[in-house]
């Protein structure tokens, strides 16, 4: 119990004949609301009190000095809530215009007190320092007097952090890096599209733009500094996660100072957790290729965890830096994630509920300690007061986990471990999935997790490949020579045939049988609305074998110069939703936006975020496709937060047939081994058609 300076020498003949009058107020002169407590007179005699809106009034009391304790737990959960007053506190003027005099027509005697100086702390409770007993000044309740006393207010604020995960070998650092060697192998590029266009003049055909298939092999070749690497990473540009983030209100205070903002971008799985602009650190087999390892969806939620932590100290200080703040009344997220990080965002919103393990709440709370931060003494995990998730903004969720030592084989099917994927629709304000339509993205190891029903949750499914959604291909946008087009080069193996031990005398047979399969394999693949002008099958391969034999390889590619713009389209659909639901985006950048070209010298962002105008068909005669306003209008819709317009606009087998005439999707599927064995890409087919293999989602 608080002792406030109670007076221990009471002599047996003290008389009971004094009185005190107490007002107890926060800093703006409002009451607190009826607290119980124990007034302790100057010779230890009890009184039960009550701190409420009217006075504490006692008579009968020994002279001296007394003290008050108050019930703990509501008295901390009612100081903590009062927020100090702008500049002077103006509560006691407040008051003593209606109250000028107190009993008897005594004078108010006013102090400032801590709230500490009215409670007992418990075992391991902890307070701000400036919120313990003596902090503010000695308490000196004496009887025969009226006291005013007022509260020094407390500021907790709200946390607001923007989670961003990334998807599978994508990686921001590793990305800048490989966009560096490609604005270094321009001229060496062009070198090998002159000596394309030198072969077919020497044929007599002479034009001003090569298609792809009209291109040397040299053409579709990253500078060796990549390639040599196999990092995949530094082949993609930044995706919508890395975009948005960018975005995102980072280490500043809300409009009205009650909250304070902090963003955090984690790493692709599969790739490193380095910071350095440099090639990233990949684990294909285990972490690319089944979701696991060290840079695995679990793990790159443990990773996300530890630097919200380790940026504890930061946040804090900058936080401090404006003004006093003692501490959080809520914690609250905005979640985003493409791919397996779409998969590893719903595992971490799942994480932060977790009150078993503890995986997040414990660090977290533990950091805010150690920097003698603190959460509000009536912080509940499960309370949606105290923790929410605001916003998930999750691109194309692909699992797609496997575990060998667990005896899960199959990336395609829908065991995905200990990764849990159900969102809690009473914890999660809101979700929004954008889907990678089953049309345009069929591979059989990228199957999509549905999110799991709730009318607050809104999928919306558009045409596009999967990293057509997220992020991760090229833009020409991002590229100052605009002719540049090896980022934008698809080389796709469609089908490879091959046949050994083959006779001389059936060479001319089983050739011409290899290569009728080739054109049936490019007709069914050519059915699903990719252009036939964009397929090759070079020159077979014959080379001689044992025993005079031969060996034959024939193969089918899809070349194409595929625009990669269509994730910005997707990327303002998902800023604009979120930003109808509250999230804390800016996409000012000098006297502009980011999504338009800006004159400013010093352009930034704007490169990952502008889009061209127009677009043009194959065929040059017809009219240019304004995909500029298309792309406003789509993000307008999205502000408005018209999910069912928004669906109709993007949902259309018509704009999907308009995409692909654009060259704006890309062919994801493909034949081509990884590690020698492993066909990681190839398409799934389903009912004598290609077609994504869709997951409901369960608890």
């Amino acid at each position: 119990m608080s002792t406030l300076g109670v007076n221990s020498c009471c002599l047996s003949c003290e008389q009971y004949k004094d009185w005190i009058e107490i007002v107890i107020r926060d800093e703006h002169n409002r009451p607190f609301p009826n607290i119980k407590g124990i007034l302790t007179g100057a010779c230890g005699a009890t009184y039960p009190i009550t701190v409420g809106e009217h006075p504490i009034f006692l008579d009968s009391l020994a002279s001296g000095r007394v003290s008050i304790t108050l019930e703990n737990d509501l008295w901390l959960e009612a100081t903590q809530s009062r927020l100090p007053a702008e500049g002077k506190a103006k509560g006691l003027k407040d008051w003593l215009s209606l109250h000028p005099h107190g009993y008897n027509q005594s004078a108010w005697k006013s102090q400032t007190l801590a709230l500490g100086d009215f409670i007992q702390l418990k075992p391991n409770q902890e307070i701000p320092k400036r919120h313990l007993a003596n902090a503010c000044e000695t308490p000196n309740l004496v009887t025969g007097k009226s006291h005013y006393i007022t509260i020094q207010g407390c500021r907790y604020i709200t946390l607001r952090l923007g989670v961003f995960f990334d998807g599978t070998a994508n990686n921001t650092y590793s990305a800048k890096w490989g966009k560096k060697q490609l604005d270094k192998h321009v001229n060496l590029w062009k070198a090998s599209y002159e000596a394309s266009n030198a072969i077919l003049r020497d044929k007599g055909i002479f034009k001003e733009h090569l298609s792809a298939v009209e291109l040397i092999d040299k053409c579709f070749e990253y500078p060796p500094e990549i390639e040599n690497l196999e990092c995949a990473s530094a082949k993609n540009e930044l995706t919508n996660i890395q975009k948005l983030f960018d975005l995102y209100r980072n280490n500043e205070f809300s409009n009205n100072k009650d909250a304070y903002y902090h963003a955090q971008y984690i790493t692709g799985i599969g790739t490193g957790n380095s910071t350095e602009i440099a090639p990233a650190d990949e684990d294909q087999e285990c972490g690319q290729g089944m979701g696991i390892g060290k840079y695995g969806v679990s793990e790159k939620v443990k990773t996300g965890i530890e630097q919200i932590c380790s940026q504890m100290e930061l946040i804090i200080s900058n936080a401090k830096r404006h003004f006093i703040v003692d501490g959080f009344n809520k914690v609250e997220f905005d979640v985003f994630g493409f791919s397996r990080g779409a998969a590893a965002a719903r595992h971490f919103i799942n994480t932060v509920f977790d009150n078993n393990d503890r995986l997040f709440q414990e660090p977290f709370s533990n950091a805010c300690i150690s920097h003698r931060f603190y959460l509000t003494h009536n912080f509940d995990w499960n309370s949606n007061e105290h923790c929410c998730i605001a916003f998930a903004g999750l691109f194309d969720t692909v699992a797609a986990v496997a575990n060998f030592w667990e005896l899960d084989f199959s990336a395609h099917d829908n065991d995905n471990g200990p990764i849990k994927l159900w969102l809690n629709p009473d914890r999660v304000a809101k979700a929004v999935h954008l889907v990678a339509s089953s049309h345009t993205e069929y591979r059989h190891n990228f199957s999509v997790n549905l999110l799991n029903k709730a009318p607050h949750f809104d999928e919306i499914v558009v045409p596009g490949a999967h990293s057509d959604i997220g992020g991760g291909y090229h833009s020409r946008q991002a590229f100052s020579d605009k002719s540049y087009l090896l980022p934008l080069l698809e080389n796709q193996l469609i089908k490879s045939i091959s046949k050994d031990n083959i006779p001389r005398f059936e060479e001319t047979r089983i050739v011409n049988s290899m290569l009728s399969k080739l054109e049936k394999s490019k007709h069914f693949d050519q059915s699903h609305g990719w252009s036939i002008d964009s397929y090759l099958i070079p020159k077979h391969k014959i080379r001689f074998a044992a025993k005079d034999n031969k060996y034959a390889e024939a193969r089918l590619l899809y070349r194409n110069c595929t625009e990669g713009d269509l994730s910005r389209l997707y990327l303002r659909v998902m800023f604009g939703l979120a930003v109808h639901h509250g999230v804390p985006f800016d996409d000012s950048e000098g006297s502009n936006v980011v999504w338009n070209k800006s004159n400013d010298s010093n352009i930034g962002k704007v490169e990952y975020y502008t889009i061209p105008k127009s677009l043009y068909y194959p065929n040059k005669n017809a009219p240019p496709f304004p995909f500029g306003e298309f792309c406003q209008h789509a993000m307008d819709i999205a502000k408005s937060g018209n999910i069912i317009e928004l669906q109709e606009t993007l949902g259309s087998p018509k704009l999907t047939k308009l995409f692909q005439s654009l060259n704006l999707i890309h062919h994801s599927s493909n034949e081509s081994l990884s590690s020698g064995v492993i066909k990681p890409f190839i398409p799934n087919l389903k009912d004598n058609r290609y077609l994504r293999e869709e997951y409901e989602c369960e608890v």
